[in-house]
C-alpha cells in the first residue's frame, strides 16, 4: 500500500505542480521530463485535494490550540473588559442596552443603562488602545427615577471631528407606553450638553430613536404615534434645539396597536409588535434611514423599509 507521502508525490507529479522538484536534479536536463504534466482525471484531481487535507489537518488543528492556549498568537485576542455589573434590584425593567461606536482618531466610545449610587443613568466610557481598556465610566445623563425604567433605547453617534451624541427614549410617566425621545452632544474635549427633547411641545408616544451625523450635523430619527397614526420622522439638530420634523413615511396604525420592546408573542392581543429595527447613516447629501412598517394586522407581516431623502 503507497504510504501517504507517495500519494502526494504522485498528486503534484499528476497535477503538474512542482513536478519538476520532485523529478530530482537529473531532470533538469531533460526538458521533456521538466515539463509539467496535467492531471488525467478529474478523480486524480478529488484525490490530490483529499490528500493534502489530510496533510494540513493536523498542522491546522495544532495551530488551532495553540491560538486558543496563547491568545497573542493566530488571531490576537484579549481578555474580556469589564463594564458595568449587572442592574440593581428594585430598577425592574432596566436594561443595560450597550452601544459602541469608533472617532476618526480610533477612540472607542461605549454608552449603557447603569445604576450609580442609586440612581438610574446612562453612562459612557471610551478606549484609546482598541477596546484592550476603557476609561472610568462618566454620566450622560440622568434618568427620571419616578417614570418607567421598561425600554429605555440608546443610541450612539461620532462625527467625522470627533463629535458624540447620545439619544434615548424614557417614559414620561409609570406608563411605559408614553415615552419622549431626547439626545445630548459632547464636544471632542468637553462634557455633556443638557438633554434636548427632539419634538419638544409634542405629547405624542416617541419611541426608537437612531441617530447619525452628516458632517457635524446631527440627524435623529424615531417613531412618533398618535391616537390616528403613525410616523417615522427625522429632525435635524440645530445647534441647541432641534428643526422642525421632516416625515419619512406614514401609516394609518394609531399608538394603542403598536408593542414594543415585549418580544414577538408577548404583545397584549391586537397589537403588533414593531420591535427595535432601525437605522440611520449619511451618504453624502443624503441620510438614509432603514425601518419597519409596522403592519395593519397582528395576522400581517411587518416589512423592512429603506428610505432616503437628501439634505443639501
Amino acid at each position: 500500500m503507497e504510504t501517504i507521502m507517495t500519494q502526494k508525490r504522485r498528486c503534484l507529479m499528476r497535477s503538474g505542480t512542482m513536478a519538476a522538484t520532485i523529478a530530482g536534479p537529473d531532470a533538469g536536463d531533460n526538458p521533456r521530463r521538466n515539463r509539467p504534466r496535467p492531471a488525467r482525471t478529474g478523480a486524480w484531481r478529488m484525490f490530490c485535494l483529499a490528500a493534502a487535507l489530510v496533510m494540513l489537518a493536523p498542522a491546522a488543528a495544532a495551530r488551532a490550540a495553540s491560538s486558543v492556549e496563547h491568545p497573542g498568537r493566530g488571531h490576537p485576542r484579549g481578555p474580556p473588559v469589564l463594564l458595568n455589573t449587572r442592574v440593581a434590584a428594585g430598577f425592574g425593567g432596566l436594561a443595560e442596552n450597550p452601544q459602541v461606536a469608533v472617532r476618526p482618531d480610533g477612540t472607542v466610545d461605549a454608552v449603557w443603562n447603569g445604576v450609580r449610587h442609586g440612581r438610574p443613568l446612562i453612562l459612557h466610557a471610551w478606549s484609546t488602545d482598541g477596546g484592550a481598556s476603557f476609561s472610568a465610566p462618566e454620566t450622560v445623563v440622568r434618568l427620571r427615577p419616578d417614570a418607567s425604567l421598561e425600554n429605555v433605547i440608546t443610541s450612539l453617534a461620532a462625527s467625522p471631528r470627533g463629535q458624540l451624541a447620545v439619544c434615548w427614549q424614557q417614559a414620561r410617566s409609570a406608563d411605559p407606553n408614553d415615552p419622549r425621545v431626547a439626545c445630548t452632544v459632547r464636544a471632542r474635549h468637553g462634557g455633556w450638553a443638557p438633554e434636548q427633547a427632539i419634538l419638544p411641545g409634542n405629547r405624542d408616544r416617541q419611541y426608537l430613536p437612531t441617530a447619525a451625523f452628516q458632517g457635524e450635523r446631527l440627524w435623529v430619527a424615531a417613531y412618533v404615534s398618535s391616537a390616528t397614526s403613525t410616523r417615522l420622522v427625522a429632525v435635524r439638530g440645530e445647534g441647541r434645539h432641534f428643526g422642525h420634523p421632516l416625515t419619512v413615511n406614514r401609516w394609518p396604525i394609531p399608538s394603542e396597536r403598536i408593542c414594543v420592546g415585549s418580544g414577538v408573542g408577548n404583545c397584549p392581543e391586537g397589537q403588533t409588535f414593531i420591535g427595535d429595527y432601525i437605522g440611520m447613516v449619511a451618504a453624502g447629501p443624503r441620510v438614509v434611514v432603514a425601518y419597519i412598517q409596522p403592519s395593519a394586522s397582528p395576522s400581517k407581516r411587518n416589512r423592512l423599509l429603506v428610505s432616503s431623502f437628501r439634505t443639501k
